[in-house]
């Protein structure tokens, strides 16, 4: 692993098994991202899903909250449906 590698570094793609170590956020010094790893090889599939789904569902409550925002006096269908239009684009809101 380069130590002065960082997520910009252009790497041709090549399928691969595990974590692609060289992309490592430019904010994550090498040692704390070593560390996330190694955290990351340890969990089961079933635990890595869950997280996954966590962090879905945080980020679907953060642009919410942005909608909200923008538009305090709306309530919670048309936040729904707000947010449904960011995340889906126009075309795909109408066809649902």
């Amino acid at each position: 692993m380069c130590d002065g590698c960082h997520a910009s570094k252009i790497v041709p793609w090549r399928p691969h098994r595990g974590y692609n170590v060289v992309v490592r956020p430019r904010d994550t010094s090498p040692e704390a991202w070593k560390a996330y790893l190694q955290l990351q090889r340890r969990m089961s599939p079933s635990e890595k899903l869950r997280q996954v789904f966590e962090w879905s569902e945080t980020i679907r409550r953060a642009a919410a909250a942005g909608t909200r925002q923008r538009h305090p006096n709306a309530g919670d269908r048309e936040i729904f449906l707000r947010t449904a239009l960011i995340n889906l684009g126009p075309d795909l809101y109408r066809k649902v």
